[in-house]
């Protein structure tokens, strides 16, 4: 597939290149859930693509065109929906406006 591979600065574990973003990982736990299983780590280090990150140090995931395989099917981001918490932030309340009745 003419990708490079990397590796961490401090430890053996292997990256690609061409990847917007890698994380390494120390795993602390498998555990085995029937068809699957999930994996417990300790993240020791993330490197990003200098490419998407704007002035205030932000990383601009949506813009690096990321595809996810998930059960037969290639997905890509979707658009926002919110933000980090919207479900828990206080509404505002609208002000009543009083309308003249004579």
């Amino acid at each position: 597939m003419g990708l490079t591979p990397v590796f961490d600065n401090e430890l053996p574990c292997p990256m690609i290149e061409e990847s917007p973003v890698s994380i390494v990982c120390q795993v602390r736990e498998i555990k085995e859930l029937g068809s699957h299983h999930m994996f417990i780590a300790d993240v020791l280090n993330v490197y990003v693509d200098e490419t998407y990150m704007d002035e205030k140090g932000k990383f601009h995931l949506n813009q690096t065109e990321l595809i996810a395989y998930s059960h037969g099917a290639y997905l890509t981001l979707g658009k926002e929906i919110g933000t980090f918490g919207y479900s828990i932030k206080k509404k505002t309340k609208k002000k009543n406006k009083r309308v003249n009745k004579s």
